[in-house]
């Protein structure tokens, strides 16, 4: 218990240093559509995010020209435009603008850039009336609506008077879970925000590419040993990989495979079946009384029930789809977690590596989903999933030295036996 709470307690101080090492010193924040950075040294504070009071126009492509301009309304960024879109009526679905402006010391050359991790679920951007970055095709109604939501960066020059307007012309007919800006955008020196950018992607990229190592590693091993743990081990690696970088902020996946934005909630949702599937499969094959081939079947056929859906539904229900598979296997995840402590509470040194792995992923994801809730975007921690890494791989090491040792021993016995049936004979 001490040793899992020591441990606990460094991945806490750990993300807690990352936080506060990234985190802009006096960040200000919108106030009625306005941000104002005068008087500041960007340079030394390196990035910003946007958040505050933006204006926003519902019904309204300011740019485009579609409806009449109308009073604005001031909306929280992060967060959905559920509320304001229809007032007594919240809803997910419509159109708009955001508006901000940014207001510079006059005279400032320099380049900037702006990062922008997610705007549900089509956007166009313009800084200062011009068309910077278009993702999907947003309409005032969804049949000239094209749904795409990936991250991008936009770079412009903040002009001659010191003003930036940023206009974001946004709609989504397809996400149920709200509309607009959803994230924290990042603003700052063109080379601090690519340099930060550069920075997650490529730690994200190295946790990637050493979990597919890992899962091709274990089902090698699988072929040569047929041991349905290291087949489970090697699926779990696999589902962890999709599943973490394919829901982060920069969408690692969506850049290395071309996806719609339909097979992107698709492959998330077969994630999230493969890795319930998975633990629960390890746990079931527990050589214990909770062992039930009755209990293997049912998982089975839910697991299958769950894949033909996702492959079935359309992507608003694809949402509530995944909600109804995390409610079903939260009970019995939990077990898995339960027995997986109990275990490394009996004092063997390979059930403890298993928990303190658990423990480190379980840690990650909590965190993520804290950042998911509050919007935040940060750069991507690695520390918890190369520690879960470092854990599992020491565990299945010792255990091939265990089982190597073990042969050889055997060879030598029968090696004696063999000497000796010789000198009777």
């Amino acid at each position: 218990i001490l040793i899992l709470g020591l441990f606990l307690a460094l991945l806490t101080c750990g993300r807690v240093l990352w936080h506060e090492s990234f985190k802009p010193a006096g960040q200000p924040y919108a106030d009625e559509g306005v941000l104002d950075l005068r008087g500041r040294d960007m340079g030394q504070i390196r990035t910003l995010t946007l958040d505050g009071e933006w204006e926003f126009h519902p019904g309204v492509f300011l740019m485009s020209g579609h409806a009449a301009r109308q009073e604005p309304r001031f909306v929280r960024v992060p967060g959905t435009w559920d509320a304001v879109m229809r007032p007594g009526e919240p809803t997910p679905y419509g159109f708009g603008s955001y508006r901000l402006r940014i207001l510079i010391d006059p005279g400032d050359s320099r380049i900037y850039s702006i990062y922008v991790p997610s705007v549900r679920s089509s956007s166009k951007l313009f800084v200062n009336g011009a068309l910077l970055h278009a993702a999907g095709q947003p309409a005032p109604d969804a049949g000239g609506y094209m749904a795409v939501n990936k991250p991008f960066t936009a770079s412009f020059s903040a002009g001659e008077n010191g003003v930036v307007e940023l206009v974001f012309e946004a709609a989504n007919y397809s996400d149920p879970r709200g509309g607009g800006l959803v994230r924290s955008l990042k603003f700052g020196l063109n080379e601090e925000i690519q340099k930060e950018r550069y920075l997650s992607i490529t730690m994200q990229q190295f946790i990637l590419a050493a979990l597919l190592i890992l899962s091709a590693y274990l089902l090698v091993l699988y072929f040569i040993d047929r041991n349905r743990k290291l087949l489970h081990s090697s699926l779990l690696s696999l589902s962890v990989a999709f599943l973490i970088f394919n829901s982060t902020e920069d969408k690692v996946l969506l850049q290395w495979l071309s996806i719609s934005y339909g097979w992107n909630f698709r492959v998330l949702n077969l994630s999230v079946i493969l890795l319930f599937y998975v633990m629960i499969r390890a746990w079931l094959d527990q050589p214990v009384s909770l062992r039930c081939t009755r209990a293997t079947a049912v998982l089975r056929i839910a697991c299958a029930a769950g894949v033909f859906l996702t492959l079935l539904l359309p992507v608003p229900s694809q949402i509530a789809l995944r909600n109804g598979i995390i409610g079903l296997a939260a009970l019995p995840a939990l077990l898995v977690m339960f027995s997986v402590a109990r275990m490394a509470l009996r004092g063997v040194m390979s059930n403890l590596l298993l928990a303190l792995a658990a423990l480190a992923l379980l840690n990650h994801f909590a965190w993520w989903t804290y950042y998911y809730a509050k919007g935040m975007r940060l750069v991507f921690y690695p520390f918890d999933l190369v520690l879960a890494l470092m854990m599992l791989s020491t565990l299945w090491f010792s255990r091939y030295m265990a089982l190597f040792r073990e042969q050889r021993a055997l060879a030598a016995k029968l090696q004696e036996a063999d000497r000796k049936k010789d000198e009777f004979l």
